[in-house]
């Protein structure tokens, strides 16, 4: 065999292998359980939850997502992008004209199997607790063809969340707290996200788990419950900077 063969079969070996192969099949498990297939890295995204809009830009991908839902605000790059409606109402002949590669969207979205009926590729995510998060930046990594990405920007919010206790002014500390969704008076429960992160700081949230993740609650109820408790306004974010932020109420 000439040595002008061999190299011929060595190149046609190296472009059939997976490292080299333009197209590789790729295949993740998403928080249905669901295994969701890709030939390629994700180039249009479409985000239908606020933090994953925020984790998609924390990792570097905000120039991938061609489309939202109404809520995601931040960061700033996000809002010029056409808004495709919430978990209950979306825009859907704009979805399909944007076609996207994937939708990211909320485990408990009621619309995904009419979205997948539609051809559309789906990845659905829970993103309630710490951990959810956490595997969630895990998946998102993984999908963008990077898969520690996730697990560095973890880190990074576990450092920032042990900064934020060292630096929780000694009048706050194991305070009766409460943290508030938005102008809603919807509250974060010690079950959620930002109900876990509020245990982490060393607060006592005046939610109790009972009341469940992310109840509506009354200016009545808090009167009663703690009159004098700071309220924190809430984000279950991740690149914003700020994990809770004191207002006044």
């Amino acid at each position: 065999m000439s040595l002008r063969t061999i190299i011929t079969l060595l190149c046609l070996v190296l472009l059939a292998s997976p490292l080299w192969a333009a197209e590789s099949l790729r295949e993740l498990i998403d928080d249905r359980g669901r295994r969701v297939q890709f030939v390629k890295t994700p180039e249009r995204i479409i985000s239908l939850l606020p933090s994953i809009t925020e984790s998609l830009c924390a990792l570097g991908a905000c120039s991938r997502i061609v489309g939202t839902d109404r809520f995601s605000d931040f960061p700033a790059s996000v809002k010029r992008l056409p808004k495709l409606g919430d978990l209950d109402d979306l825009q859907w002949e704009q979805i399909r004209v944007l076609k996207p590669d994937v939708v990211l969207a909320s485990k408990s979205m009621r619309q995904i199997e009419r979205l997948e009926t539609l051809g559309i590729r789906v990845l659905a995510l829970d993103s309630q607790t710490h951990e959810d998060i956490r595997r969630s930046l895990r998946l998102l990594g993984t999908l963008l063809g990077d898969a520690e990405a996730g697990e560095r920007l973890w880190q990074v919010i576990d450092r920032d969340i042990a900064s934020a206790r060292a630096l929780l002014p000694d009048a706050l500390k194991q305070a009766s707290v409460y943290v508030e969704l938005g102008p809603s008076m919807h509250a974060a429960g010690p079950a959620s996200f930002l109900g876990q992160t509020v245990q982490l700081l060393g607060l006592r949230n005046v939610v109790s788990p009972s009341m469940g993740p992310f109840p509506k609650l009354s200016t009545e109820w808090l009167l009663g419950r703690a009159p004098q408790a700071p309220r924190l306004e809430g984000t279950v974010g991740i690149a914003r900077g700020q994990i809770l932020r004191v207002g006044a109420r």
